[in-house]
């Protein structure tokens, strides 16, 4: 037999094999599916948790801006009033 010989008969067998295994694996994940589906029960998520936990949400600080000069001197006045006040109060614990 020559090589072309050897090749028309390689290349049937081997398309035929190919063909066989290809399709022995996708009946082999039907058969798997079924059976996985067959044999999971039926399952209900119930859920344990509160809707709303109870704690409080987080207040984010508050940013200052101002509109004008003269806005900012107040309350840098106001702030400054505020820190003496705090820190005589400190002073005077001790």
């Amino acid at each position: 037999m020559t090589i072309a010989e050897h090749i028309a008969w390689l290349l049937p067998i081997l398309a035929c094999a190919s063909a066989f295994f290809f399709g022995y694996s996708v009946l082999e994940d039907l058969i798997k599916a079924r059976r996985r589906k067959r044999h999971t029960p039926p399952h209900r998520v119930i859920n344990t948790k509160p809707a709303r936990p109870n704690t409080p949400a987080p207040v984010a600080p508050a940013i200052r801006g101002y509109d004008t000069p003269e806005l900012f001197r107040q309350d840098s006045l106001r702030r400054i009033q505020k820190l003496q006040q705090e820190i005589n109060a400190l002073r005077q614990s001790k």
